[in-house]
């Protein structure tokens, strides 16, 4: 089952806690190599709140679970609206390591395409931060065929100070980001 995370879990300090740990061991994992040892995290206490108060968190859960344990989440996905809602874009796409490759992760990103749809987009974005071609990084290659197999195209490369702003300031390693489209 996948929801829109209810507002009451802003508050459940212990879920928002699980949440950031589970988040940030991803993205520890699959951006190796990117960023400066212990400088980076892709989501706090606070923009967790933000997230899910905006209501642009959605959860998948373990069917017919109680949607308010930690225990019962298989994964997330962050989407928000922009270029004046015409376009949507998801991100922080996780799912706990026992729950990969069963296809939950494709279903958070079809749950957020038609999130965006529902809201008026006609377009889904995402961005993958990639190496510049100097080194390689196999998670990421693996990500970015996923992306494409699932209707992705690849429409532009730009600077990570560009789209990421001081972020780049804490990249270790020559960064690109690419930028990814699909008609909804």
């Amino acid at each position: 089952e996948i929801a829109i995370a209810p507002a009451s879990l802003a508050s459940n300090e212990n879920f928002i806690t699980n949440l950031i740990d589970l988040v940030n061991a991803a993205y520890i994992t699959a951006e190796e190599g990117f960023w400066k040892e212990g400088a980076f995290s892709r989501c706090t206490v606070d923009e967790a709140k933000e997230y899910i108060l905006s209501g642009n968190l959605a959860l998948a859960w373990r069917s017919g679970s109680s949607q308010d344990a930690f225990d019962n989440l298989l994964g997330c996905v962050k989407g928000q609206l922009m270029d004046g809602e015409k376009t949507g874009q998801f991100g922080m796409l996780v799912t706990k390591p026992a729950a990969r490759s069963g296809g939950i992760g494709r279903a958070l990103v079809d749950f957020a395409e038609d999130w965006a749809r529902l809201k008026g987009a006609m377009l889904m974005q995402l961005e993958v931060l990639f190496p510049d071609g100097t080194w390689e990084q196999n998670i990421k290659n693996r990500t970015a065929a996923w992306y494409e197999r699932i209707g992705y195209s690849l429409v532009r490369i730009a600077g990570v100070r560009e789209e990421l702003g001081t972020l780049a300031d804490i990249l270790e390693r020559p960064s690109l980001v690419r930028i990814y489209h699909k008609q909804l």
